[in-house]
């Protein structure tokens, strides 16, 4: 099941399924399944926030004693104080922000991976009419699998994000971090939601992540749409989990369904 084409195909495939993923959530009244998340969303936001308010002013007079700026005495020290403070509450206020993002994405993706994979199999019984037996053992096993997957990706998409950040401070090159950091965001949250299709399959980790590196493109594509409706403030942690799984899913199936029909 290869399903691959061009790189930038597959963006413009990814990216062409959200627009008209807004009349098939209409017209299949699936907007009632968007409460769940946006609790979740909403419970994670005032969690992270509360620790930012709590903490943010502490971190910063720990930071000034550490570096003993503040106790500075010569001349211009006070100004200077006042250009750390705020330039220390910018990097902490950016540093939460991107806490918040990739904390909130995988506990959504963690928590809410059967809700999650149940909305795939939902979508694509509504284009195919395709139905799965319901078995408790196999049901905690692709949990299990799922929360493995989603475990794999954060272990391997912090660490980059981590040294993107830092990179961020380098002069001249750093002003490509952002994009860099949303360019794997982007990747890494598209693969989750093609995993859950693929696990319907039967497929073992490493043959899905064979797969979905054969259409990086897709992941991105999915993964980018994710991230731009999270930058909605309140909103995009409402409607970016589902609506991002039913573009995925919808878009998968009927690439599969297109293929099956060349092979023919």
């Amino acid at each position: 099941m290869s399903q691959s084409g061009s790189f930038r195909k597959d963006i413009g495939d990814g990216l062409k399924s959200f627009p008209s993923t807004l009349k098939f959530i209409t017209k299949n009244k699936m907007w009632r399944y968007f409460l769940i998340p946006a609790f979740v969303g909403f419970f994670w936001f005032g969690f992270v926030l509360f620790l930012a308010i709590k903490y943010v002013d502490d971190i910063v007079f720990w930071l000034s004693s550490f570096v003993g700026y503040n106790d500075w005495t010569f001349w211009g020290a006070e100004k200077l104080e006042g250009f750390f403070n705020i330039f220390i509450g910018i990097i902490l206020s950016v540093s939460v922000a991107l806490l918040f993002f990739l904390s909130f994405k995988y506990v959504l993706l963690i928590v809410l991976s059967p809700f999650l994979a149940w909305i795939s199999e939902k979508t694509e019984h509504i284009i195919t009419g395709t139905t799965y037996d319901f078995h408790w053992g196999q049901f905690w096993k692709d949990v299990g699998r799922g929360v493995l997957m989603n475990f794999r990706n954060m272990s391997m998409e912090i660490p980059i994000t981590l040294l993107l950040f830092a990179l961020g401070f380098v002069p001249v090159i750093g002003f490509a971090a952002p994009f860099l950091i949303f360019i794997v965001s982007a990747y890494f949250v598209g693969f989750g939601m093609i995993d859950y299709f693929h696990e319907r399959k039967r497929m073992g980790i490493r043959e899905s992540a064979s797969v979905i590196k054969k259409q990086k493109g897709l992941a991105f594509a999915f993964g980018a749409g994710f991230n731009l409706m999270m930058f909605v403030p309140i909103l995009g942690t409402m409607i970016a989990p589902l609506y991002t799984i039913i573009a995925t899913t919808k878009t998968v199936v009927e690439r599969e369904q297109r293929f099956k029909k060349l092979e023919e």
